[in-house]
């Protein structure tokens, strides 16, 4: 149980880190694009 929580936790914090890597990359897009 406990092994499972600490999976989920990395889980959540490895899409957060792609959320945020996607969110630079759009930005970035869009910057180079204007």
């Amino acid at each position: 149980m406990l092994s499972f929580e600490g999976l989920d936790f990395s889980f959540f914090f490895h899409s957060l880190f792609y959320l945020i890597l996607d969110f630079y990359l759009v930005l970035s897009f869009w910057l180079i694009l204007a």
